[in-house]
């Protein structure tokens, strides 16, 4: 996936566990630090695999959230050119361009955040870390969030380093990517997983999954019982928003 991964990863869950004085305040600026989530405490419910749902569908144009050609964001200088790669790609090989240039700004980012949280031989600097906050998390321009217990690519910029990695046929790396953030781009890494064969693994999102149309599919895709699935399909039906997701979910409740 690169190195933005291996720095995200290197985000800790506790990220200021040696500067109580940091701590708290971040505790009182943002109140969703203080709650660790604790994935994997709810076992997820027994699944059984339904692949013939997803079977020979484009998951690629199932989900949205990638912005769109007014959205400020696309004119941030930080990730510009990586969304005019995007809007020009055609080929395989464009996509994984324009995934490869996300994921460089995504990278600086999460490095800036090491530095800043995690300086090396000292104690965290409460004006230095002050200062990531502000250039980099309270801005318009942002390109991550604090998640329920981490910094994560904002929704925006997880969609779209997804979208560009399941466009060029890096699927481990789209997963990997929709693993990573919060929200309903979880549940593209369900249906890709779904996709690939791997129920099992797909059934460990649930307890993640969103509310949108294609956290509403992995989770019909990964029932066996008719009347779950309906309720599912016509839950993901009034979601649906893009025109693939319109035919799509036309087409999963004909008869």
């Amino acid at each position: 996936m690169g190195n933005a991964a291996r720095v995200y990863d290197h985000i800790p869950r506790q990220m200021f566990p040696n500067s109580p004085s940091v701590l708290l305040m971040m505790l009182k600026t943002f109140a969703v630090l203080a709650t660790i989530a604790i994935a994997g405490l709810t076992a997820p419910p027994s699944a059984a695999a339904t692949g013939d749902l997803l079977e020979g569908r484009d998951i690629c144009e199932l989900f949205d959230g990638v912005p769109n050609s007014t959205s400020p964001l696309r004119k941030a200088k930080s990730v510009r050119r990586a969304y005019k790669t995007l809007a020009r790609a055609k080929k395989p090989a464009d996509f994984a361009r324009a995934q490869t240039q996300l994921e460089r700004a995504v990278d600086g980012v999460f490095q800036a955040a090491t530095r800043a949280f995690h300086p090396k031989g000292r104690d965290v600097n409460r004006r230095a870390a002050s200062a990531f906050l502000k250039r980099h998390v309270y801005t318009r321009d942002a390109l991550v969030i604090i998640g329920v217990d981490r910094l994560e690519p904002r929704p925006e910029i997880a969609a779209s380093l997804v979208y560009a990695a399941c466009r060029a046929g890096n699927t481990t790396q789209a997963i990997a990517w929709a693993r990573r953030s919060s929200g309903d781009i979880r549940g593209v890494a369900a249906a890709l997983l779904i996709a690939d064969g791997r129920a099992k693994e797909a059934s460990e999102q649930l307890p993640d999954l969103g509310d949108g149309f294609i956290s509403h599919v992995a989770r019909a895709a990964l029932t066996a019982d008719a009347t779950k699935r309906r309720a599912h399909l016509l839950a993901a039906r009034r979601q649906a928003v893009t025109p693939a997701q319109l035919t799509a979910i036309g087409e999963l409740l004909s008869p």
